[in-house]
């Protein structure tokens, strides 16, 4: 009894799945990869902050979906925001760890404050006097009320164009 095989038809196939098959695979995987690891830093962000934005929220981006000829992607945080911070300037010390990133709020209160000394002052939200947006956070006006009542705030008239806007007694 003799037994023989032909190994070259063998050979043909796994070549073909190997060029084809493969790098298909590689980049679904990859894709499906990024949207797991898109929604983990999302329920992840759920679980570590009280009141999430849906900006920071949604912050979590990857750059380009992978294909055969590139099957890898780039997951990042957003790096542009129409006014404010971007979210991967806040987020990135609750990342990476290290100094907590300081708001304007914060700048302006360092400003004025002698004893400020790399302090944080957060507003006290349980408060009754606090009045809120309809995310319940603190308005940003109440902001700017502070600011203004320890002086570490600047009249927008002026920074802005002389003539532009009517001053007192003009």
């Amino acid at each position: 009894m003799s037994i023989s095989f032909n190994g070259q038809k063998l050979d043909r196939e796994l070549d073909i799945v190997v060029k084809v098959q493969l790098p298909f695979l590689a980049a679904v995987t990859v894709n499906r990869l990024a949207t797991v690891v898109r929604k983990a830093l999302q329920h992840e962000m759920k679980d570590s902050f009280k009141s999430l934005s849906a900006f920071t929220y949604k912050s979590p981006l990857y750059r380009h979906l992978a294909t055969k000829a590139q099957p890898y992607t780039t997951i990042y945080l957003r790096d542009e925001a129409t006014k404010g911070q971007p979210p991967s300037t806040y987020l990135l010390p609750q990342i990476l760890g290290g100094m907590v990133y300081k708001t304007r709020f914060q700048e302006r209160l360092a400003s004025q404050l002698i004893n400020y000394n790399g302090r944080y002052m957060l507003p006290l939200h349980e408060s009754l006097a606090a009045k809120r947006n309809q995310q319940g956070r603190i308005r940003a006006s109440q902001y700017v009320e502070a600011l203004y009542g320890i002086k570490a705030f600047e009249d927008i008239r002026a920074s802005m164009r002389p003539g532009r806007y009517r001053m007192e007694g003009s």
